[in-house]
């Protein structure tokens, strides 16, 4: 079975007004986890990361200015994904 364990990084809390600036994942197969079987992408949010975030996450809005959006991160996230099962850090 394989199983990708993900992570995302925000601009706050609240699902109706931040943003996802980062997804991270890492395939596990076979009670495995496959280091070199890796995701990692910013996310280029539609405002500022406000200061706390970065002080929590270490992404300032530098890292994100040559993102993706977030439509294209997840695109990618899926295709990553493929047909595995999800397994979210702190989800």
């Amino acid at each position: 079975m394989d199983i990708v364990i993900f992570d995302t990084e925000t601009t706050g809390l609240s699902p109706s007004v931040n943003e996802i600036i980062q997804i991270a994942a890492v395939r596990m197969r076979g009670g495995c986890i496959l280091p070199e079987d890796s995701f990692s992408t910013f996310i280029r949010p539609a405002r500022r990361i406000p200061g706390f975030i970065t002080d929590i996450t270490g992404i300032a809005d530098a890292d994100v200015v040559d993102a993706p959006s977030v439509a294209e991160a997840l695109c990618a996230f899926s295709r990553f994904v493929g047909k595995s099962t999800l397994l979210g850090h702190n989800a």
